[in-house]
């Protein structure tokens, strides 16, 4: 076997042998996600530094691998500024005593989120009633304080980034309320609501619409806030349980495939939450369809088209929780699956489940201001008991009485985990640099063994 020399005599040999070989991506897809970078740097004030090195790293690999894919970044930030400038530059209002009119996109007990064609607006209140009950959906004209200084708001700052929030509205009265004509959010509110257990769960769990306090909290407690939600896990499982049917109906493979993404598709456009799933459902499609015309889809092209969508869509989407944890975690599960060879699959699955758990860590104690030294174990245990019940959820949707006693009883498991556990919950802080500091390392580390590993299979094969 020819030895694989690393001196500095051979290191460019070495290294372009690596880039031929080391190809898990297209280059363009990578030059695409440039502008995320860009967006990160101009609004994060606290990690900006942490984009701005992560820019210039991956410019210079791009450029390293091949300097024409820097016409494909280029051309993407012309876009992205195109599109960003009329609305970064906007001409805002005066702070003043305004009526404010548009729909509810967001609420909760003491605030809720107001959007109309000009802005999105933040009310915050301690009394936040009307005749008709504000729900996500409501139209609603709400008279107050409007502000455009948001630096005195005790919410976190990526929850006023994710939602686009210019102006903060005080004191506010509320003059009208009502609902859109066949609201589907009205209709799901008001579908089992006299069932105390289903109306906790059910809306929350399916299509991720209402705010339940005590689910949310009693999530939280533990540290399982993410199994609440649906994430691409749910949607993993519903794509393959849709394609079970769906290869009965079907002969040819193709046409299953379509149909089913057609139905989730549909799906997608009724979830409040969509970030998680529009994710899973690209990346579902890029792996089965696994090529277009003559180009075959590589490793990690499903993960960095539905990243560059889901950018699209809403450019503040990327300061959201559910953007962290649902395009991070997938990031490195993507990551670890095709590093770790392990013969015995359950046990590859624990050290991957593992290695996410840490990697969360910081941005559970964020969110929590507290971790839960058992959280790991439950979030095994709770795991596949989620699977089941989202399915369960959406199989016996029409069976009220039914799943209102199954939501009793994942309730009531959810306070025996609480209550056994509750003198083993400790303090733990993070901030976003530190979280932004997190994820650059896990990329950068798993990145550098992946290429490490690459080389070792280029010596065995020289």
């Amino acid at each position: 076997m020819r030895r694989y020399s690393i001196s500095k005599r051979h290191w460019r040999k070495n290294f372009f042998k690596t880039k031929e070989s080391f190809s898990l991506v297209s280059l363009n897809l990578l030059a695409f996600i440039l502008p995320i970078f860009i967006h990160l740097s101009i609004f994060s004030t606290e990690t900006r530094y942490v984009w701005i090195v992560a820019y210039v790293m991956l410019a210079v690999y791009i450029n390293f691998k091949n300097w024409k894919c820097l016409g494909t970044a280029l051309l993407a930030i012309v876009f992205y500024l195109c599109a960003l400038i009329p609305t970064a530059f906007k001409h805002l209002l005066d702070d003043g005593l305004y009526v404010v009119q548009g729909t509810i996109i967001k609420s909760s007990d003491n605030y809720f989120i107001i959007s109309n064609s000009k802005h999105n607006v933040l009310v915050l209140g301690s009394n936040l009633t009307s005749e008709s009950k504000i729900i996500q959906g409501s139209l609603v004209e709400v008279k107050g304080n409007l502000s455009k200084n948001l630096s005195y708001i005790k919410f976190d700052k990526t929850f006023m980034l994710s939602n686009s929030i210019k102006y903060v509205v005080n004191n506010p009265v509320i003059k009208k309320a009502s609902y859109q004509t066949r609201s589907l959010n009205q209709l799901l509110n008001a579908y089992g609501a006299d069932k105390i257990y289903f109306s906790r769960y059910w809306s929350k769990m399916v299509f991720g619409i209402g705010d339940s306090q005590i689910a949310n909290t009693k999530a939280r407690l533990i540290n399982v806030s993410h199994l609440l939600v649906i994430s691409g896990l749910h949607f993993d499982l519903l794509f393959y349980f849709i394609a079970l049917l769906a290869n009965k109906i079907f002969r040819k493979n193709k046409a299953s495939l379509y149909f089913v993404i057609t139905i989730l598709f549909c799906y997608v456009t009724l979830l409040n939450s969509f970030v998680s799933a529009i994710r899973s459902l690209i990346m579902l499609f890029v792996k089965h369809q696994k090529n277009i015309g003559n180009y075959s889809f590589k490793y990690y092209d499903g993960w960095f088209i539905a990243l560059v969508v889901v950018f699209s869509l809403n450019f503040d989407l990327v300061f959201s929780l559910s953007f962290i944890f649902s395009f991070c975690c997938s990031f490195i599960l993507l990551t670890l699956n095709n590093l770790i060879n392990i013969k015995w699959k359950i046990l590859k699955a624990l050290i991957i489940f593992a290695l996410i758990y840490l990697f969360n860590l910081p941005i559970i104690a964020k969110i929590n201001s507290s971790l839960n030294l058992l959280s790991f174990l439950f979030s095994i245990i709770l795991v596949p008991i989620f699977e089941i019940y989202y399915l369960m959820s959406i199989i016996f949707f029409w069976s009220v009485e039914f799943m209102n006693f199954m939501y009793y009883v994942l309730d009531e498991l959810l306070n025996i985990l609480i209550n056994f556990s509750l003198t083993l919950t400790v303090k733990a802080y993070s901030s976003w640099l530190l979280v932004s500091i997190n994820v650059f390392t896990w990329f950068i580390v798993l990145s550098v063994i992946s290429v490490v590993i690459n080389n070792k299979k280029i010596r065995q094969l020289a």
